[in-house]
């Protein structure tokens, strides 16, 4: 995504951000994008992040504030065309390009085209089994880039290493090929592990790869054919980024 300054000292002037980046924005050098000629943008004014294709945006001053759409916020999901301001600089979202992959729901480059009867979007997220009892079943996707050199089953690895050492009672299956659709490769990994309370939980995670950038969806609860249905609809293209 871009924040382009529409408004200001420097309009038109464009901060890019890359996925699994977080930039902070300000008046002085304590900011990674500075903007000393704005007098009434605080030294240190507001944060962006982004994360599996979700832009969150974050207020750092305690005196002049930050507004979104002309309403002050302390934190906020930003979507295209969105508007924040910063002293007397108006940043414009511009988000990717429409997805050439339509689908249901967009979380990133996961398209979710099957959204089982009485579910609900999450936005940024994925999708949430309203109607469940107690712990509530779920499917999240998220995204991040391949570190260079590395193979999906090489980024798998380091999750699994990651789930023995902060997990309680952790036991691994797999990973084993999948299919994904719009995935060049796709392998499935089962996590079990144990809450605080001793109740054992269940995560099928789905590692998939399109071009450098891998996408992961959890599916968490018990096996049900909704959560079936949910990977049946499912789909990972490599996410459109705008110029």
């Amino acid at each position: 995504m871009i924040l382009e300054i529409i408004e200001g000292s420097e309009t038109g002037r464009r901060v890019k951000l890359r996925e699994g980046e977080t930039v902070s924005i300000g008046r002085t050098e304590s900011a990674m994008q500075i903007f000393p000629g704005d007098p009434k943008m605080s030294a240190l004014h507001f944060a962006v992040a982004l994360s599996g294709g979700t832009l969150r945006m974050q207020n750092l001053s305690q005196t002049n504030g930050t507004l979104v759409n002309g309403a002050p916020v302390d934190a906020a999901v930003l979507q295209a065309s969105d508007k924040i301001r910063a002293g007397e600089t108006v940043f414009g979202v511009i988000g990717p390009p429409p997805s050439p992959y339509p689908a249901q729901l967009r979380v990133g480059g996961w398209g979710f085209n099957i959204i089982p009867e009485g579910w609900t979007p999450l936005d940024g997220i994925g999708l949430l089994d309203r109607e469940g009892d107690g712990f509530r079943a779920s499917a999240a996707g998220v995204e991040e880039l391949l570190p260079e050199g590395k193979m999906l089953r090489d980024y798998v690895d380091v999750q699994m290493e990651v789930a023995k050492s902060q997990l309680v009672g952790v036991e691994l299956q797999g990973p084993v090929e999948a299919r994904m659709e719009g995935a060049e490769e796709a392998l499935l990994l089962t996590v079990t592990s144990e809450t605080k309370d001793g109740e054992r939980i269940t995560q099928r995670q789905i590692y998939a790869r399109s071009g450098e950038v891998v996408g992961i969806l959890t599916l968490s609860g018990a096996e049900n054919q909704d959560l079936i249905e949910i990977v049946r609809g499912a789909s990972f293209h490599k996410p459109q980024i705008p110029a």
